[in-house]
């Protein structure tokens, strides 16, 4: 379903939330900070168990970890805007009618991203840059960057937030 709209993509598999959290709960219960912030995380998957769309899943993750790592961010959805156009010019548009004074995306739309379009309105496109992060000790052998933020939060617990927000040469020291 490519061209399917992805605030109407449905979840398939009824006990995907169980599945989930069985595997953070097996990987992660020796974790130094999973007594802190296992039963908070469960919670959640708990609450979004019974959600039929994705995207419902999505925002509430990241509203709910938002908070418990205390950072303070503004969550939309560009249906909150009504914005008009396709690809580049509907994003263009969301910025438009948010204000936004700059737009950060991922390396990989540097290839279709029409940056002009942004410029045009007064918004700077910036590009997201994925590391170096900070290090810090994880369970299993040396530092893997590729791993979810339950990582970050189970290993570090209440320093998490330090490392959100700093960049490897200013992270805490473990």
């Amino acid at each position: 379903r490519y061209e399917q709209p992805i605030d109407e993509v449905e979840i398939s598999e009824p006990d995907w939330a169980d599945q989930h959290w069985r595997s953070i709960e097996q990987a992660y219960r020796k974790a130094p900070h999973f007594a802190t912030y296992g039963p908070k995380v469960r919670q959640l998957y708990e609450a979004v168990a019974k959600e039929k769309l994705l995207t419902q899943v999505n925002e509430r993750f990241l509203r709910e970890l938002s908070a418990l790592l205390g950072l303070q961010v503004r969550i939309t959805r560009d249906s909150d805007y009504a914005p008009q156009g396709k690809r580049s010019e509907r994003l263009v548009d969301v910025c438009r009618l948010a204000h936004a004074s700059r737009y950060v995306s991922g390396p990989s739309a540097k290839e279709y991203l029409e940056e002009n379009l942004f410029t045009d309105i007064g918004t700077s496109v910036e590009w997201m840059s994925y590391g170096p992060y900070p290090t810090y000790p994880q369970l299993h052998g040396e530092f893997e960057h590729a791993v979810s933020v339950l990582d970050l939060l189970f290993m570090t617990g209440d320093q998490a937030p330090q490392y959100c927000l700093s960049r490897a040469a200013d992270a805490p020291t473990p």
